[in-house]
């Protein structure tokens, strides 16, 4: 294996570790069901992603496990956000149209194959770029952050710098995952394992943000 595939796949255990974390404080400090329910998608990420990543990228049922679980991760994300800020109706409406963007790209995604899936449509030149499915993750992972966002002010203030700093670290966790999987600089900057490890960090900084929330409503 490539020393781009070994350091993308002994990061994926930072997921994996990640979703074991938040998991367990979460249920030490009696999170919400919808919060647990978002740390166990970490930890499932983490596993089609060391599968994937193990594979050396060539196991088509891999990648779609891969891209799934993060969608299914990121879904998982917007609705906890719906469920503490928002009204039965926008719930249904936008965890809805959510949910049906990402199972209609899952059936194109099965329909093309894995060639055309992986065609880079955004793209930022020999660095990298984006697919439709990494487009389709980001979309629905920024409606997450939007939608929390957006409910900022009702957040207790003491809660309030988590929330930007996850948001900050996960924008800088964006920049490295522009680059290709195999673009490693400098001998050892491994882009795409980077972004696993500040993906890992930023899901525990969206732990503290949850738990400084719940802490000041108990106090």
């Amino acid at each position: 294996m490539e020393a781009w595939g070994v350091a993308n796949s002994i990061t994926s255990f930072a997921t994996i570790f990640a979703g074991v974390i938040t998991l367990t404080l979460g249920g030490l400090h009696r999170h919400p069901r919808h919060w647990m329910i978002v740390y166990g998608a970490v930890l499932l990420t983490g596993l089609p992603t060391l599968w994937y990543h193990g594979s050396n990228e060539q196991v088509f049922a891999a990648r779609i496990s891969d891209i799934g679980t993060n969608l299914l991760l990121a879904w998982c994300v917007a609705r906890a956000a719906l469920i503490d800020f928002y009204t039965m109706r926008s719930r249904n409406i936008v965890a809805g149209v959510s949910a049906l963007s990402i199972i209609a790209y899952l059936g194109w995604y099965a329909a093309v194959g894995p060639v055309l899936s992986r065609v880079v449509v955004l793209s930022f030149g020999a660095f990298g770029g984006f697919t439709v499915g990494e487009l389709v993750l980001i979309s629905n992972s920024l409606l997450g952050t939007f939608l929390m966002g957006l409910r900022i002010g009702q957040a207790p203030a003491q809660a309030r710098p988590y929330f930007w700093i996850t948001v900050a670290w996960f924008l800088a966790g964006m920049l490295a995952a522009t680059a290709s999987n195999q673009q490693i600089d400098f001998g050892f900057m491994a882009w795409h394992a980077l972004w696993h490890i500040i993906g890992a960090f930023g899901f525990v900084m969206l732990w503290a943000y949850t738990d400084a929330r719940q802490a000041a409503h108990i106090r």
